[in-house]
């Protein structure tokens, strides 16, 4: 009797469980998207040595199901305008070493070294096609892969640069606020505020640095580390205020890569806005031209 009671029960939920299912409504397993990864090597392009010096890295298939990824570029210029879209390179074979010189760049886009300037930055993207025939793109990838490490190698840039030379970025300049979360200038909210018309920038004590005097309020400067291989520039803990929106301390982090071209004495940076007791989600950008 025990026995045929277990049977007669397992055979029951046999039952509803079949009778409970509908085929129509189970969503079918989606199809797994497509994720090229791009490892730098060289992050510039040195304007001195088109012929040599190249943006490059390795560039790979995350997922296993890409069968080519086409890289394209543009030149946006530091006047505002850009060349065309133009095809690069086809990759099919993963992983692969990507590299491109600046020569090569300005060849495929069929101008020469006359047409840019250091400063001049090269964008890059990607289009990955998968082994069932979809397209991704910087564009069409979901909408929280919005940071440069999520985009993987769909984004990317590479300015001309030009060795970094202290005695030439010394001199005065002219320096843009960006806007504090789209609410106005980003000094409005700093203790102190001076409208930085004309700034004078000094050669700093540590090599390779430049501190901008009196920046955002009187007796607080900007001090700026710069490499000179690479012209990244790097502001770390610079304090430029005595308090920030209501809150004691103004001090400002580099974030993400920033380039200080001495040659040309442009200097454009967004930075974390940080206070005594943590910092704002909020970036805000610094632009500042030598006169």
């Amino acid at each position: 009797m025990k026995n045929i009671f277990r049977i007669s029960i397992l055979t029951l939920l046999l039952l509803v469980t079949y009778s409970c299912t509908d085929d129509d409504k189970v969503l079918p397993i989606p199809p797994i998207g497509a994720n090229v990864t791009f490892i730098p090597t060289t992050k510039v392009i040195d304007f001195a040595a088109l012929d040599t010096s190249a943006f490059s890295g390795v560039i790979d298939d995350a997922t296993g199901n890409i069968e080519s990824f086409t890289v394209s570029a543009k030149i946006d210029k530091a006047d505002g305008t850009s060349t065309s879209v133009v095809e690069m390179e086809v990759f099919t074979t993963f992983p692969s070493d990507l590299s491109f010189t600046g020569n090569f760049i300005l060849g495929k886009l069929g101008i020469t070294s006359s047409d840019v300037n250091p400063g001049d930055i090269v964008v890059f993207s990607g289009v990955a096609l998968t082994t069932d025939g979809r397209s991704f793109g910087a564009d069409s990838l979901n909408g929280d892969a919005a940071g440069a490490g999520l985009l993987g190698a769909f984004s990317l840039e590479a300015p001309f640069f030009c060795e970094f030379v202290v005695a030439d970025a010394v001199g005065s300049y002219t320096a843009t606020l960006g806007d504090w979360g789209g609410n106005g200038p980003y000094g409005d909210y700093l203790d102190g505020y001076v409208e930085p018309t004309v700034v004078t920038a000094i050669a700093g004590t540590e090599p390779n640095t430049i501190v901008f005097k009196d920046l955002l309020s009187p007796g607080f400067d900007l001090t700026v580390s710069v490499d000179p291989t690479t012209a990244i520039a790097v502001v770390d803990g610079s304090r430029v205020g005595s308090g920030f929106s209501g809150y004691t301390g103004a001090i400002l982090n580099t974030s993400g890569t920033a380039f200080y071209f001495s040659c040309t004495g442009s200097f454009k940076a967004t930075y974390k806005v940080c206070v005594d007791i943590g910092c704002f989600g909020t970036p805000v950008a610094i632009e500042l031209q030598k006169n």
